[in-house]
């Protein structure tokens, strides 16, 4: 498939945020509510897209679907298939091989610490899943996160507390994903406002409108449990 071509980078208007608040992971909502979910989606359209990357997430399709089916905290709480397409996106371009500079791994640039922490936290849990085996994870080592599963897995389990944590809010989901779950700016409910947290919250939401507005809909508006 031939992939568009790219709109030129184009600056917000002024006093525009750096982010729509977009619902990044979602609880299960009655059907009025879900309904009228599509009105808090705003492009932040100036944002160039790597189309390149887009069409590399699409390898990753079953792991998504999988581990956003999964109710890692309660019953209710899923993550939304299209925030972690967006997410891969903005944090590794698709590569499952990426190493960032911070020593951040693979497809959705998990540290070794945080992700050894969540590994313990999801075999605390009790939750047994497909793809993840419980002496990988207790025993969990750097290159493990290379592994799309691992990596996609961890990713969706911290994303879900993350969610419940701030209520879905996007920019304080990536926020604490990126900056930190203790960054001080979130106990008021703000995000960070360090440059590259910022950059990730405009760059993860533009993909997210893009990834719910390519599937219809049906997608901005269905319970988060779909494909």
């Amino acid at each position: 498939m031939t992939a568009p071509t790219a709109a030129p980078e184009r600056r917000p208007k002024k006093g525009r945020r750096f982010a729509a608040l977009l619902l990044a992971v979602l609880p299960l909502l009655p059907g009025s509510l879900q309904a009228g979910l599509p009105a808090h989606h705003r492009a932040v359209d100036w944002v160039a897209m790597d189309w390149v990357a887009v069409e590399r997430v699409a390898g990753y399709a079953e792991l998504i679907r999988y581990f956003t089916t999964v109710p890692y905290i309660a019953e209710g709480y899923l993550v939304h298939p299209d925030f972690i397409r967006a997410l891969i996106v903005a944090e590794s371009a698709g590569d499952s091989r990426a190493l960032s500079h911070r020593g951040a791994y693979g497809l959705c640039q998990l540290t070794y610490p945080t992700a050894r922490a969540t590994a313990r936290d999801l075999l605390r849990s009790g939750l047994r899943l497909r793809h993840l085996d419980a002496a990988r994870l207790r025993d969990l080592q750097p290159e493990d996160l290379y592994d799309p599963a691992v990596n996609i897995g961890l990713a969706c389990y911290l994303i879900a507390r993350y969610n419940r944590r701030f209520a879905g809010r996007l920019d304080l989901v990536v926020t604490a994903w990126n900056a930190g779950e203790h960054y001080p700016s979130l106990k008021f409910n703000r995000p960070a406002e360090l440059a590259e947290t910022r950059g990730l919250i405009v760059a993860v939401n533009r993909y997210f409108h893009y990834f719910l507005a390519t599937r219809g809909p049906a997608a901005a508006g269905r319970s988060p449990a779909g494909p």
